[in-house]
């Protein structure tokens, strides 16, 4: 009965190994998931970062599982093959995912200089179907290229395609969590939806990465008079009148936050009567 039984349990050991080595790699996988974008336009891009946790999972845990578990599988002989041949399709998945993600000639720094040189072409001509494609086949060869992310992300807003804008800029977030630049996107993005509490914090955490950029104080105090928090916003409108004194939207933004407050106090006055 022992000797049934050790080679069993070696079995379940190593199953458990297997499990707890994807699932640690799985959040990860989540994190970089590229089904966030457009789902049928970034075939290639999906297929380059799978492609690249495949290696991680299959070249560098499998195989140590292997190695940590050899000596043991060699007792029972019923672990050795299971995890040999794991990683076998790992790795076999993952070359073929790269081949078909960069092609059989690959793309240098010269290339993707000039498919970026006409991506910015196409926008400034403003024939922006072509120039997404152009950006998402750059993309493809350049997966962690962030301009080109927010490129992308710019183009959707500018044709007012605000769930793919807004999907392309949380992909870029949950790489860059504290990118000013990101989150301003997207809450431009939420202010056009008519979501100004949910643009007025991102705004926010742009602001508290940038006390200082003009530009970020001043969608903030936008947001913030829209929704109502007029605290907030004279709060801002001080911090812009440090920043850039000189600023032609103070005296319209003081204005427009006395009478907000103006509002609320006489809806306040009718309401206690």
């Amino acid at each position: 009965m022992l000797v049934i039984w050790i080679p069993l349990g070696i079995t379940v050991i190593c199953l458990i190994v297997l499990l707890t080595i994807a699932g640690r790699k799985i959040s990860y996988l989540r994190a970089l998931d590229v089904l966030s974008l457009p789902k049928a336009k970034v075939q290639e891009l999906k297929k380059t970062l799978v492609a690249k946790r495949l290696s991680r999972l299959g070249g560098r845990w499998g195989q140590a599982a292997v190695a940590i578990f050899l000596p043991l599988a060699r007792l029972g002989g019923l672990c050795v093959q299971a995890l040999k041949s794991r990683v076998a399709k790992l790795e076999e998945r993952y070359q073929r995912l790269k081949r078909e993600s960069t092609g059989p000639s690959g793309m240098g720094p010269e290339a993707l200089k000039k498919l970026i040189a006409e991506a910015e072409q196409m926008i400034k001509e403003e024939r922006f179907g072509e120039a997404e494609k152009k950006l998402i086949e750059i993309l493809s060869h350049d997966a962690k290229n962030f301009v080109i992310y927010e490129d992308l992300g710019a183009l959707y807003m500018r044709t007012k395609n605000w769930d793919q804008a807004e999907e392309t800029f949380k992909f870029v977030l949950k790489l860059r969590p504290n990118d000013a630049s990101v989150l301003t996107s997207l809450g431009e993005i939420q202010l056009q939806r008519g979501n100004p509490e949910e643009a007025a914090t991102y705004f926010g955490r742009a602001v508290k990465k940038r006390p200082n950029n003009p530009r970020y104080l001043d969608f903030l105090i936008e947001a913030s008079i829209r929704g109502g928090e007029l605290t907030e916003a004279r709060r801002a409108v001080e911090k812009l009148r440090a920043a850039n004194p000189e600023n032609q939207k103070l005296g319209e933004f003081d204005e427009r936050i006395k009478e907000a407050e103006e509002r609320r106090a006489a809806a306040e006055t009718v309401g206690k009567e």
